[in-house]
């Protein structure tokens, strides 16, 4: 009898500290609910093929299907055979789907798998775990070797835990690495950084510093851009999501100054750091929204989108009124520089009962095809230009 009391008040003040998180949470965190609850819809069953308004809108000219279902998906890759590849850092596996679009588990029992890289050059491919780059060969038929560890990355810290990859145009290897908080001054150099290397780990050095929460890059016309998320807690409005052109020994504000050089007077240590050598953003974005994947769009589109930088916007959660959950769109002109207001390209996982998805990871399959990947509805989609391009 006294064990069973004491089992009912374990559970009655465990039940208690959750509804106290809970409340407090929601009184923080006012617009978190898409990001924890369930989606008020299974989006998979409202999109058919070809279906551009339910529920999701996009412009006149482009179609939407599910192309396939991936738990977690976060990065996406292709390699020169056409293969898809996702990671699931949740599952700790990543997956590959064929031309024929069949799919399987090509790696698992890893260690939050976020990042993907594909050097057709070498036929290496690269993944990021929290602590580590790991290399594998990829063989003709389309199978990994055994993966060699070529650098160790500082652990989140509870902080930014993702990490990602690419190859530069001087084939080097880049490898983004968060912040461990909302705001500090990071004891590691590493924090807070883009990292370049040799694809076997050497020479490694940071190339870039001030960057609160780089998750993804990609480069066009020989330049680097990344998307870069902002501080925490200056409202609904502060500090701006960003989107940067990556320069070696750039610092680019984070945690001193943010948009335009704007020093950051809620940090008390700011007063020391002089934002005017800092490097303003050529995007900015509405705030909170927490921008991820960015790709460029090609030639094989129509040509009003050519050139254009498409932007996947996770959604938000330190706001008052949720916002967020959609891919953007940003004008850009022959320098790429923003050439006009941002505009939603794709818009409607965000419902009045909650989140349908959360775009994560954007590409553009050499066919000119786009795909989305979804970790919360666990989905990819592919994206269609119906119009042939015009030269």
């Amino acid at each position: 009898m006294q064990k069973s009391r004491l089992l009912y008040g374990l559970i009655g003040i465990c039940t208690l500290v959750l509804i106290i998180v809970a409340v407090t949470a929601k009184r923080m965190y006012p617009a978190i609910a898409p990001v924890v609850q369930q989606p008020p819809g299974n989006i998979a069953e409202m999109i058919a093929e070809n279906t551009t308004d339910k529920p999701l809108t996009l412009p006149a000219g482009f179609s939407i299907r599910v192309f396939t279902a991936v738990s977690g998906a976060r990065d996406i890759e292709e390699d020169s055979d056409g293969t898809l590849w996702v990671s699931q850092p949740g599952q700790g596996t990543i997956t590959k789907i064929l031309r024929d679009e069949t799919k399987s588990v090509a790696v698992s029992g890893l260690s939050r798998p976020h990042g993907l890289a594909f050097d057709p050059k070498t036929q290496s491919f690269f993944v990021a775990e929290e602590r580590q780059v790991l290399r594998y060969a990829l063989s003709a038929d389309g199978s990994l070797s055994e993966p060699e560890s070529i650098y160790q990355l500082p652990a989140s810290r509870g902080g930014h835990w993702t990490r990602s990859l690419g190859i530069g145009p001087d084939d080097r290897l880049y490898v983004s690495v968060g912040s461990t908080c909302n705001v500090c001054e990071e004891s590691e150099e590493r924090y807070a950084a883009i990292l370049s290397m040799r694809q076997d780990g050497t020479d490694a050095k940071v190339i870039a510093k001030g960057l609160r929460n780089a998750v993804f890059f990609t480069w066009q016309n020989g330049k680097m851009f990344a998307t870069d998320m902002g501080r925490d807690h200056l409202g609904d409005d502060l500090p701006p999501e960003e989107v940067n052109v990556i320069q070696e020994g750039a610092h680019y504000g984070w945690p001193f100054c943010y948009a335009q050089k704007i020093r950051d007077t809620s940090y008390q240590r700011s007063n020391t750091f002089n934002c005017a050598t800092t490097v303003a953003p050529i995007v900015e974005m509405p705030a909170h929204m927490a921008p991820l994947g960015l790709t460029f769009i090609p030639d094989s589109w129509p040509e009003e989108y050519r050139g254009d930088l498409l932007v996947a916007m996770h959604g938000s959660w330190n706001r008052s009124v949720p916002d967020g959950y959609k891919i953007i769109r940003v004008p850009m002109n022959a320098n790429e520089e923003q050439d006009g207001p941002i505009e939603d390209f794709i818009a409607g996982w965000l419902q009045p009962g909650g989140a349908l998805g959360r775009p994560v990871d954007l590409l553009i399959r050499k066919d000119g095809s786009l795909f989305i990947t979804d970790d919360k509805a666990g989905l990819v989609y592919e994206v269609k230009p119906l119009q042939e391009a015009t030269n």
